[in-house]
């Protein structure tokens, strides 16, 4: 019922009287039931004088209010979260991460976005259908958490049920690292378990029976991507490019393809660093003799070498809209 009782004794001649007092939940006294032990035999009986135990408890069950309603179970509140989703794209042979910021519903506590980033990674298809993802997308989230110095995240079973090449696994385990330590914006090494167990071999390639670091972004991410416009986004004849990249001397190339492949307008812009993953912004006007219309966005890394080497710049493009 969740009230407190106490016992008491006191000794009257060779007789010992116990009784059993309870607190209920208005802070009132109930005595519940007494009961004498007396020097002839060492059985309690109930003492005659008080009321039997099953009509002191149904007394007390009908004046208490209910645990459960007295109690009720705290509820999580939820918000709305920006987080950074990393993807599989495809470079010449390579593969290389890409990332996407998703709008997700999370739970307002210190671990909220970083499973909800996670859960986005394994269930929710990039935006832009040129990236993919490694992990098999019927995959759970057990947990995630971020404690003494490493992020822990438990899946389920079908966390290592893919066919993946070599390279693919290696790409598909730092897709995980980079979308973990995004959402809690650390540099923290990420420790897999599947269903509460380390995860050891995974995918027959990658060795996970112990925190696997962040790979250097230079090697490791998509060195030109779009963030606006967003693929299939509609924009006005004038409109803004924002993204990050990392070129030689931070030269980019951009273009307009209307139908893809058919070039209609062109330029250069520039990256703030060369030598890193840095922001660029710059806009675009389409001229009045261009047609309103579908046109593919192309940025890309300039290419010193005139296209003699392989596989050739890295680029993102995004399908879109303008009006």
């Amino acid at each position: 019922t969740g009230s407190t009782w106490l016992v008491s004794a006191r000794a009257d001649g060779d007789d010992t009287r116990f009784e059993f007092v309870g607190v209920g939940r208005a802070g009132r006294a109930l005595t519940l039931v007494g009961f004498t032990l007396t020097a002839q035999d060492a059985n309690f009986e109930q003492d005659p004088l008080a009321p039997s135990v099953e009509a002191s408890l149904a007394r007390i069950n009908q004046t208490l209010p209910d645990a459960a309603a007295a109690s009720p179970s705290p509820s999580t509140s939820t918000e709305q979260r920006a987080v950074a989703v990393y993807y599989l794209a495809g470079w010449g042979t390579d593969m290389k991460l890409a990332r996407e910021v998703h709008q997700v519903t999370a739970q307002a506590l210190p671990d909220g976005a970083a499973v909800a980033a996670v859960t986005e990674m394994l269930a929710a298809p990039a935006q832009d259908p040129d990236y993919t993802s490694g992990w098999t997308p019927t995959t759970r989230v057990r947990s995630v958490r971020h404690d003494r110095g490493v992020i822990t995240v438990d899946l389920s079973g079908e966390a290592g049920s893919a066919q993946l090449s070599e390279q693919a696994a290696h790409a598909t385990a730092q897709q995980l690292v980079y979308t973990a330590t995004a959402a809690y914006d650390s540099d923290d090494p990420v420790q897999l378990m599947v269903d509460g167990q380390p995860a050891g071999p995974m995918w027959g390639t990658v060795d996970w029976s112990r925190p696997i670091e962040r790979a250097p972004e230079l090697e490791t991410r998509l060195l030109v991507q779009i963030a606006s416009p967003g693929q299939g986004e509609a924009v006005d004849r004038k409109f803004r490019v924002t993204g990050e990249a990392a070129s030689f001397e931070a030269v980019l190339r951009w273009s307009l393809q209307s139908p893809p492949g058919t070039e209609a307008l062109s330029g250069t812009a520039m990256a703030a660093a060369g030598d890193r993953l840095a922001p660029y912004d710059f806009t675009i006007t389409l001229p009045a003799e261009e047609p309103a219309g579908q046109y593919l966005l192309v940025v890309e890394q300039d290419d010193p070498s005139g296209g003699a080497a392989e596989p050739g710049p890295m680029h993102d493009d995004k399908l879109i809209n303008i009006g």
